[in-house]
């Protein structure tokens, strides 16, 4: 970094100092631990403290949403398609067979 960058650096107010790439890895980190990693990411997004992690948390935190939508939708979908009796019969045969290794059995 030259002696500009690290001038203007200076100048900027605190909240909207840039955040180096380590604390790019570690809030990654954070965020992904299961319950702890959701309270902070909502914190960290909440927050005004600083700009730049307000953002990352924020896109973060709309991935997370995209992700858990999309599995709830595949899950629906599978629910369906199986209870729903709209896969052939070897795929239930299948399905069956797989379960009843877990001592369960799919009744349709």
């Amino acid at each position: 970094m030259t002696q500009f960058e690290k001038a203007e650096i200076s100048r900027l107010p605190k909240k909207y100092n840039p955040m180096g790439a380590w604390s790019y890895f570690w809030y990654t980190v954070l965020f992904s631990i299961p319950v702890l990693g959701l309270i902070s990411l909502i914190v960290c997004s909440c927050s005004d403290k600083n700009i730049n992690r307000r953002s990352f948390s924020r896109g973060y935190l709309i991935g997370v949403i995209v992700v858990a939508v999309i599995a709830i939708l595949a899950a629906v979908a599978a629910v369906v398609l199986v209870l729903g009796g709209f896969l052939p019969e070897e795929t239930m045969e299948m399905i069956n067979d797989t379960l009843g290794q877990f001592g369960f059995e799919l009744i349709v």
